[in-house]
């Protein structure tokens, strides 16, 4: 017999949530801080980061050595940081192969900016920080362990694969486009996060693109199509 499915309380992670959106990020406060510093870890393992400040952070799209101006003046940059935490330590392969992409490639786009931009979106579709509040949909996705996360990181896949098909050349344009998926997905009444997920990056169209561009795909595509199938299959 299947054990029963573990939920966990929705209404303790929308206060953890809520109380993140309303912190401003703080130089100042050590958990911040260290927020900062496992985010280079995760994307920079074993590199010593002395201070705050790293010439390293520009690989992901920060604008200087200095993630702080970006942080504290991004709304809901403590949940954008620890979402891409998350998904740089769960879905390393991916988001790894994304950060030498963009780094190395041509037409690449900003992880972070793209990273947080995402969150915030997320934030504002799912009813935390609007005065309608949470989303119906919403309690019913994250009575599942890391819902929004998990969310957040079939969208950030999901984005770049988007971008690379050049069906956006601009962040904003492709949050937009991720937005429209989202809020369809919320009215479509999801009943968990794997529907919900399938849902909004239209799952076998994704595969059945991704299978008709196999052979023509340039040196790498193959590592990307793998992580796709593994996280949607």
């Amino acid at each position: 017999m299947d054990s029963p499915r573990a939920f966990v309380d929705p209404a303790e992670v929308i206060a953890e949530i809520q109380s993140r959106i309303s912190d401003r990020f703080d130089p100042d406060d050590n958990e911040h801080i260290q927020l900062a510093k496992d985010l280079f870890q995760a994307v920079f393992p074993g590199q010593p980061l002395d201070g705050i400040e790293s010439v390293h952070w520009t690989t992901i799209g920060f604008e200087g050595p200095n993630p702080v101006p970006t942080l504290r003046t991004t709304h809901c940059s403590l949940v954008g940081l620890r979402c891409l935490i998350y998904f740089m330590q769960n879905y390393f392969g991916d988001a790894h192969r994304m950060v030498v992409d963009n780094t190395t490639g041509e037409g690449g786009y900003s992880i972070v900016l793209f990273a947080l931009g995402l969150a915030e979106m997320l934030v504002q579709c799912m009813g935390f920080d609007v005065i309608n509040g949470i989303h119906p949909t919403t309690n019913t996705l994250l009575r599942e362990p890391d819902a929004f996360e998990e969310i957040f990181c079939a969208l950030m896949i999901y984005g770049d694969f988007r971008w690379k098909a050049g069906k956006e050349n601009a962040i904003d344009a492709l949050v937009r486009k991720l937005q429209e998926r989202v809020i369809e997905g919320l009215e479509a009444d999801a009943s968990s996060v794997i529907s919900f997920k399938n849902f909004v990056t239209r799952s076998k169209d994704f595969k059945s693109q991704a299978t008709e561009s196999l052979g023509k795909a340039k040196e790498g595509i193959a590592s990307a199509l793998s992580g796709f199938k593994k996280l949607f299959g």
